[in-house]
Protein backbone atom coordinates (compact mmCIF):
# COMPACT_ATOMS: atom_id res chain seq x y z
CA UNK A 1 0.00 0.00 0.00
CA UNK A 2 1.47 3.33 -1.05
CA UNK A 3 1.17 6.25 1.31
CA UNK A 4 0.75 9.58 -0.50
CA UNK A 5 3.84 11.78 -0.27
CA UNK A 6 1.57 14.59 0.97
CA UNK A 7 0.74 12.63 4.15
CA UNK A 8 4.32 11.44 4.58
CA UNK A 9 5.58 15.00 4.21
CA UNK A 10 3.18 16.28 6.89
CA UNK A 11 4.09 13.40 9.21
CA UNK A 12 7.78 14.24 8.76
CA UNK A 13 7.11 17.96 9.39
CA UNK A 14 5.20 17.12 12.56
CA UNK A 15 7.95 14.80 13.74
CA UNK A 16 10.57 17.50 13.10
CA UNK A 17 8.47 20.03 15.02
CA UNK A 18 8.37 17.72 18.03
CA UNK A 19 12.18 17.56 17.98
CA UNK A 20 12.54 21.36 18.00
CA UNK A 21 13.85 22.19 21.50
CA UNK A 22 12.96 25.88 21.19
CA UNK A 23 9.36 24.97 20.32
CA UNK A 24 9.24 22.49 23.21
CA UNK A 25 10.35 25.23 25.61
CA UNK A 26 7.70 27.63 24.28
CA UNK A 27 5.01 24.96 24.63
CA UNK A 28 6.10 24.15 28.19
CA UNK A 29 6.13 27.84 29.16
CA UNK A 30 2.68 28.33 27.69
CA UNK A 31 1.29 25.24 29.40
CA UNK A 32 2.88 26.34 32.69
CA UNK A 33 1.26 29.78 32.37
CA UNK A 34 -2.11 28.04 32.10
CA UNK A 35 -1.68 25.45 34.83
CA UNK A 36 0.73 27.03 37.28
CA UNK A 37 2.25 23.58 37.83
CA UNK A 38 5.27 22.13 36.06
CA UNK A 39 3.92 18.57 36.32
CA UNK A 40 0.52 19.55 34.94
CA UNK A 41 2.22 21.53 32.17
CA UNK A 42 4.28 18.49 31.17
CA UNK A 43 1.15 16.34 31.14
CA UNK A 44 -0.79 18.79 28.98
CA UNK A 45 2.07 19.19 26.49
CA UNK A 46 2.44 15.42 26.27
CA UNK A 47 -1.30 14.96 25.75
CA UNK A 48 -1.35 17.68 23.07
CA UNK A 49 1.57 16.17 21.18
CA UNK A 50 -0.04 12.74 21.43
CA UNK A 51 -3.34 14.10 20.08
CA UNK A 52 -1.64 15.87 17.17
CA UNK A 53 0.35 12.75 16.31
CA UNK A 54 -2.80 10.60 16.41
CA UNK A 55 -4.57 12.99 14.03
CA UNK A 56 -1.62 13.61 11.71
CA UNK A 57 -3.32 11.84 8.82
CA UNK A 58 -6.25 14.24 8.96
CA UNK A 59 -4.08 17.39 8.89
CA UNK A 60 -4.08 19.25 5.60
CA UNK A 61 -0.95 21.30 6.22
CA UNK A 62 1.61 22.00 8.90
CA UNK A 63 2.59 25.59 8.20
CA UNK A 64 2.15 26.98 11.71
CA UNK A 65 3.13 24.23 14.16
CA UNK A 66 3.57 26.55 17.15
CA UNK A 67 0.14 28.12 16.76
CA UNK A 68 -1.51 24.75 16.15
CA UNK A 69 0.16 23.12 19.16
CA UNK A 70 -0.58 26.08 21.46
CA UNK A 71 -4.24 25.98 20.45
CA UNK A 72 -4.23 22.23 21.13
CA UNK A 73 -2.64 22.83 24.56
CA UNK A 74 -5.22 25.48 25.41
CA UNK A 75 -8.06 23.18 24.38
CA UNK A 76 -6.52 20.33 26.39
CA UNK A 77 -6.27 22.62 29.44
CA UNK A 78 -9.93 23.64 29.12
CA UNK A 79 -11.02 20.00 28.67
CA UNK A 80 -9.03 18.94 31.73
CA UNK A 81 -10.44 21.85 33.71
CA UNK A 82 -14.00 20.91 32.80
CA UNK A 83 -13.38 17.27 33.69
CA UNK A 84 -12.11 18.32 37.11
CA UNK A 85 -15.22 20.44 37.62
CA UNK A 86 -17.43 17.46 36.85
CA UNK A 87 -15.55 15.22 39.31
CA UNK A 88 -15.23 17.22 42.52
CA UNK A 89 -12.61 16.10 44.97
CA UNK A 90 -12.53 16.95 48.62
CA UNK A 91 -9.36 18.27 50.13
CA UNK A 92 -9.83 18.94 53.84
CA UNK A 93 -7.02 21.48 54.06
CA UNK A 94 -8.29 23.31 50.98
CA UNK A 95 -11.84 23.22 52.36
CA UNK A 96 -10.68 24.74 55.65
CA UNK A 97 -8.74 27.45 53.85
CA UNK A 98 -11.73 28.24 51.64
CA UNK A 99 -14.01 28.36 54.68
CA UNK A 100 -11.56 30.68 56.45
CA UNK A 101 -11.36 32.95 53.40
CA UNK A 102 -15.15 33.06 53.13
CA UNK A 103 -15.45 34.00 56.78
CA UNK A 104 -12.84 36.74 56.42
CA UNK A 105 -14.47 38.26 53.35
CA UNK A 106 -18.10 38.43 54.46
CA UNK A 107 -19.38 41.98 54.66
CA UNK A 108 -18.64 43.17 58.21
CA UNK A 109 -19.93 40.00 59.80
CA UNK A 110 -18.04 38.36 62.61
CA UNK A 111 -19.09 34.93 61.35
CA UNK A 112 -20.26 33.58 58.02
CA UNK A 113 -23.81 32.26 57.84
CA UNK A 114 -23.03 30.31 54.67
CA UNK A 115 -21.41 26.92 54.42
CA UNK A 116 -18.78 26.18 51.82
CA UNK A 117 -21.16 23.66 50.31
CA UNK A 118 -23.90 26.29 49.91
CA UNK A 119 -21.48 28.69 48.24
CA UNK A 120 -20.15 26.00 45.91
CA UNK A 121 -23.71 25.03 45.03
CA UNK A 122 -24.57 28.62 44.14
CA UNK A 123 -21.38 28.96 42.10
CA UNK A 124 -22.34 25.86 40.12
CA UNK A 125 -25.75 27.46 39.43
CA UNK A 126 -24.11 30.45 37.72
CA UNK A 127 -24.13 30.54 33.93
CA UNK A 128 -20.94 29.19 32.36
CA UNK A 129 -19.98 32.68 31.11
CA UNK A 130 -19.87 33.89 34.72
CA UNK A 131 -18.83 30.68 36.48
CA UNK A 132 -15.69 29.90 34.43
CA UNK A 133 -13.94 33.26 35.01
CA UNK A 134 -14.90 33.25 38.70
CA UNK A 135 -13.59 29.72 39.24
CA UNK A 136 -10.35 30.47 37.39
CA UNK A 137 -9.91 33.62 39.48
CA UNK A 138 -10.52 31.60 42.66
CA UNK A 139 -7.69 29.35 41.49
CA UNK A 140 -5.39 32.41 41.59
CA UNK A 141 -5.17 32.99 37.82
CA UNK A 142 -4.60 36.60 36.80
CA UNK A 143 -7.18 38.46 34.75
CA UNK A 144 -4.81 38.31 31.79
CA UNK A 145 -4.41 34.52 32.08
CA UNK A 146 -8.16 34.06 32.31
CA UNK A 147 -8.68 36.29 29.26
CA UNK A 148 -6.16 34.22 27.32
CA UNK A 149 -7.71 30.91 28.40
CA UNK A 150 -11.26 31.96 27.54
CA UNK A 151 -10.21 34.09 24.55
CA UNK A 152 -12.08 37.22 25.59
CA UNK A 153 -10.82 40.71 26.46
CA UNK A 154 -9.52 41.41 29.98
CA UNK A 155 -12.26 44.01 30.54
CA UNK A 156 -14.90 41.39 29.79
CA UNK A 157 -13.30 39.04 32.31
CA UNK A 158 -13.35 41.72 35.01
CA UNK A 159 -17.01 42.50 34.25
CA UNK A 160 -18.00 38.84 34.31
CA UNK A 161 -16.25 38.23 37.62
CA UNK A 162 -17.93 41.31 39.10
CA UNK A 163 -21.35 40.15 37.84
CA UNK A 164 -20.69 36.60 39.09
CA UNK A 165 -19.86 37.90 42.57
CA UNK A 166 -22.99 40.05 42.61
CA UNK A 167 -25.21 37.17 41.46
CA UNK A 168 -23.57 34.89 44.02
CA UNK A 169 -24.11 37.45 46.78
CA UNK A 170 -27.78 37.93 45.81
CA UNK A 171 -28.39 34.19 45.62
CA UNK A 172 -26.83 33.60 49.03
CA UNK A 173 -28.77 36.48 50.62
CA UNK A 174 -32.03 35.10 49.19
CA UNK A 175 -31.13 31.62 50.37
CA UNK A 176 -30.39 32.93 53.88
CA UNK A 177 -33.72 34.78 54.11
Amino acid sequence: MNIPTHDTNIAKQIENSFKDIELQNKLMNYAFSLTGSEDDAKDIVQQAIHNVWRKKDALQNWRYPQAYLMKTIKNQFINDYRKKQNRPTINITEDRQRNKTIQETTDNQAESNFSVQAIQEEISNLSENLRMPLELRMQKHTYEEIAEILQVPVGTIKSRIFMARKELENALVQKDS
